[in-house]
């Protein structure tokens, strides 16, 4: 039997459908400041547009800043069907492949399907690797993504499935 202590990142890799294209973020040779991103701006054209962000969310990572990093590329899968429902993979049991830094998910969002609902895992201002959990969502105040803290990747009590994104 398999428990999250002894399941391997292959072994998690097997239970993983890809969803969607692979998305290449470019180099940066900038320090990333969260602050200067991570702002309320339902609708933004020339941002990400930025719904909702939790109190945790914003404590862990708005004063957060990154060092420069090279070129990455991202993709999201999905637990294959009949594993999703007796299943909750940990952060580490995908080990560094599920780590991305702030600006690569923010980047990813931008070309992502709004249909779907992310978990990026991402380490916060005290260096604690952490599930973000993103969501399009649409409100009398508009439309963006909502940002928040998660303790489980494949479901809530919405009963949709999550995708989980990794850096190939």
């Amino acid at each position: 039997m398999c428990t999250p202590r002894s399941r391997t990142f292959s072994t998690v890799c097997n239970l993983l459908t890809q969803r969607g294209e692979v998305i290449k973020v470019p180099a940066s040779q900038e320090t990333f400041v969260a602050s200067m991103h991570l702002r309320c701006n339902p609708g933004s054209e020339t941002m990400l547009p930025i719904l909702f962000m939790s109190e945790e969310f914003m404590r862990r990572f708005y004063l957060k800043n990154e060092k420069p990093i090279g070129e990455t590329e991202m993709v999201s899968f999905r637990l294959q069907q009949n594993e999703a429902d007796n299943l909750s993979i940990k952060i580490v049991d995908v080990g560094e492949k599920a780590e991305v830094t702030l600006r690569e998910m923010l980047y990813f969002l931008g070309f992502a399907d709004r249909t779907e609902w992310f978990i990026f895992c991402v380490r916060d201002i005290d260096d604690i690797l952490l599930p973000v959990s993103v969501f399009w969502y649409t409100n009398v105040y508009g439309s963006g993504w909502s940002f928040d803290i998660d303790s489980v990747i494949e479901s809530d009590e919405r009963k949709e499935l999550k995708l989980l994104v990794l850096r190939l």
